[in-house]
């Protein structure tokens, strides 16, 4: 609740995991992405709380035989952006059709250097009960 009313939206932890690829016809656990956003109940990420909050809005990175990697979540033109911190050669992987993020809901991550992956939303926990 606010000084105008209730809260539209909740931060979550979404956790985003490699879906099915030649590669990995199973997908793979170990290489995944954990997405802090607000989120509303119909699975839309609230834009205002992001740029109200933006040093909230992040992501951690995680692949195997890499140290895992941290970045900022940011709304561009064309729609989400994750960058690393601290930017590497301009390194910004591109969130691409980032519509709604429900449990089973697909995204692609488009990288920098060429080349989209698929990831599923595997999890949405609460990140702040109180938000």
């Amino acid at each position: 609740m606010t000084a105008r009313g209730p809260l539209t939206y909740v931060w979550k932890s979404i956790r985003l995991e490699l879906a099915k690829t030649p590669g990995f016809p199973s997908g793979s656990a170990s290489r995944a992405y954990m997405l802090n956003l607000p989120m509303r109940k119909d699975g839309t990420v609230d834009v205002q709380a992001v740029r109200a909050n933006p040093a909230i809005a992040g992501f951690r990175r995680f692949w195997p035989n890499e140290p895992d990697r941290r970045g900022h979540v940011v709304r561009t033109d064309g729609g989400w952006a994750l960058s690393f911190q601290p930017a590497t050669n301009g390194r910004t992987l591109f969130l691409i059709e980032m519509r709604r993020l429900l449990p089973g809901d697909e995204v692609m991550i488009e990288r920098s250097e060429g080349g989209s992956w698929p990831f599923r939303v595997v999890d949405l926990p609460p990140v702040d009960r109180q938000s």
